[in-house]
């Protein structure tokens, strides 16, 4: 089987618009897994939602996504995320909340185990920071983070347990166009031409 992998959209439309079509245009895929943070920092996770929602086999919540729904204090986040979290519950309509409700923290494909936290303790949302500590927590995978500004999703061959990176070039000045209109922080904005 072969599966698209998709993370930390975090409301960015433009990015995740990209990811999909990419997605169509390979053709051999078998399903779609969402491996949480669909809001915070951009400025359509109603949009983000309702396509997560109608084309991901897998829907898992996010540690941003587990805030905006009220589960987790914003006061665990910086500033910065604070700020994008208030922004998305302050816009999510109530059939946005229904579907991001309805996202599981952990789920099983096969034998694959997909979580956005820690495997041990998803709910508590631990970061997984050293090599050690990765291979701790698996005896028991909108925003990337690397310097590259493209959107990134991964295909993963079950058969072959080949995994590839994609790397796709979206409309970003449109992205933090929509953004600078809602207001978020000038911060968030910059770093989508960052890839930080």
């Amino acid at each position: 089987m072969i599966y698209a992998l998709i993370s930390d959209v975090h409301g960015n439309l433009e990015a995740l618009t990209a990811v999909m079509d990419d997605i169509k245009k390979h053709g051999a895929i078998d399903g779609i897994f969402f491996l949480g943070d669909a809001v915070g920092y951009g400025a359509n996770p109603n949009e983000v939602l309702q396509i997560i929602n109608a084309t991901c086999d897998v829907k898992l919540m996010g540690n941003h996504d587990y805030s905006a729904l009220g589960l987790l204090d914003p006061a665990d986040f910086n500033v910065y995320a604070q700020s994008g979290i208030s922004f998305s519950v302050s816009v999510l309509t109530p059939q946005s909340q229904e579907i991001l409700s309805s996202f599981r923290l952990i789920d099983r494909v096969g034998e694959s185990l997909l979580v956005h936290a820690t495997p041990d303790a998803p709910e508590s949302w631990n970061y997984c920071l050293s090599t050690a500590e990765a291979n701790r927590q698996f005896d028991s995978v909108g925003q990337p983070r690397d310097g590259d500004p493209r959107a990134c999703y991964a295909i993963h061959d079950t058969i072959s347990q080949r995994l590839e990176y994609r790397r796709l070039s979206y409309d970003i000045e449109a992205a933090q166009h929509k953004m600078r209109a809602v207001d978020l922080p000038a911060f968030l904005i910059e770093r989508l031409t960052e890839g930080r």
